[in-house]
């Protein structure tokens, strides 16, 4: 069985496991990829794609046309080849999809992961595109439960075809241990400043008043982002982008971490999230639809009202003063993700759901 993965971002093969990485960033020579590695059937070929083999496309896509075009269409060629095709992006594999159902082949199961949420296209000919391609897809799987809701609004027709999956990381990545704490707390961004409500977290910070510092890690030019616009509290650091090793060191040696994030309906933060979790760390996190399935307010995180800079300077100042408590919630954290949020029972799932296609 041969089984082809198209994912949106660069992935590297190397000789052997690199645990300062993601697994989705490497392929080992001679291995399989990212949760495939857990599948237990010894006849399966996995085949991936990632923007390092298109380098141009992805440059005329990202700066152009904004829009996942060229990617389907110059991989559409190649799907003949294989009995089962993965998509990790919705665009990509509506397009894909499309493509199929019009030109072919037909009757390749396609599963597309929609972490951008489908239901947000409000477009009416974005929404005619998606149901044309909708009965070439054979499973959607979603790691956000907030967007069955809009499934049901505005795609009906998926039905039983839409499938939540919890998002699991690789727990070996994240070595939980011993570090000495600094005086600080730590805030990690993301390579689209959307994606972070850094005014919030800057309010908030502000009004604790502590000598805490709060160190925030993001993009090398993170300075010409929301934050660097923005007048620094006194205490505030920033950091530029750093891999997941350094990231890991960091997290270990402040006190907690505060995540402070934007109402979207649809699938992020997960994996900064419960990466941090893993690490035995307390996470302050905004109560939003992406990340309210991964944990439980006030055993394994602390949730905080979105946009309300004053109850986040609550739950700051409750962790600062508390040390215990804020050890406690750590502890739970990781024995949650170890239970629940593996990378093992990510694609036990999957593999699940998929078994009878093909």
């Amino acid at each position: 069985m041969n089984i082809l993965m198209l994912v949106p971002w660069e992935v590297d093969t190397v000789a052997e496991d690199d645990v300062s990485r993601q697994s989705a960033n490497v392929l080992v020579r001679g291995g399989r990829y990212w949760f495939f590695r857990h599948l237990k059937r010894g006849d399966v070929n996995i085949d991936v794609i990632g923007k390092r083999e298109a380098p141009l496309i992805d440059h005329i896509e990202k700066r152009l046309l904004r829009f996942h075009l060229l990617y389907p269409l110059a991989v559409s060629g190649r799907v003949r080849k294989y009995d089962m095709v993965f998509c990790f992006h919705s665009q990509i594999g509506i397009v894909l999809a499309l493509l199929m159902s019009v030109f072919g082949p037909r009757g390749i199961p396609l599963i597309i992961f929609d972490v951008e949420g489908l239901g947000r296209k409000h477009n009416w000919w974005q929404r005619a595109l998606i149901k044309k391609a909708l009965p070439a897809v054979s499973k959607i799987f979603y790691f956000c439960t907030a967007q069955k809701e809009d499934y049901i609004r505005y795609f009906p027709e998926i039905g039983e075809r839409a499938v939540f999956v919890p998002f699991g990381i690789d727990v070996s990545r994240y070595a939980a241990g011993r570090a000495v704490e600094e005086d600080r707390i730590i805030s990690i961004g993301h390579q689209d400043a959307s994606f972070r409500d850094w005014g919030t977290l800057l309010e908030a910070y502000a009004l604790v008043g502590t000598k805490t510092s709060l160190l925030i890690v993001g993009k090398e030019d993170f300075g010409c982002c929301a934050v660097g616009r923005r007048r620094l509290p006194g205490g505030v650091e920033l950091a530029g982008r750093v891999g997941l090793g350094r990231l890991n060191d960091l997290v270990l040696r402040s006190k907690f971490v505060v995540l402070s994030l934007p109402e979207r309906r649809h699938s992020f933060a997960q994996m900064t999230l419960l990466g941090c979790m893993a690490l035995g760390k307390a996470v302050i996190v905004s109560k939003v639809s992406g990340v309210i399935d991964y944990a439980e307010d006030g055993k394994t995180a602390l949730f905080t009202r979105p946009y309300d800079a004053e109850d986040m300077r609550d739950k700051i100042v409750s962790l600062l003063r508390d040390p215990g408590r804020a050890a406690a919630i750590g502890a739970d954290a990781r024995r949650a993700v170890e239970t629940r949020f593996t990378e093992e029972m990510m694609a036990a799932s999957i593999f699940n759901a998929v078994s009878g296609l093909g």
